[in-house]
């Protein structure tokens, strides 16, 4: 098995919880405007509640 560092929410110093999702790499030579397409899936058959996302961020590593 991968050696997976999980991690869960943690509360950033401007009130805001973040929790990390993944992350994208891209090759050597990203080329300026390119495109990139995030999906987020809910799985499972259950009801899904109490949640909202307020905002979505994308930060170089």
């Amino acid at each position: 098995m991968d050696d997976v560092d999980v991690r869960g929410p943690a509360l950033r110093g401007d009130g805001w919880w973040e929790v990390e999702m993944g992350r994208l790499r891209t090759g050597n030579e990203a080329v300026m405007g390119e495109e990139v397409a995030v999906s987020f899936e809910m799985l499972g058959w259950y009801p899904k509640r109490g949640l909202v996302v307020e905002g979505v961020e994308f930060r170089p590593l």
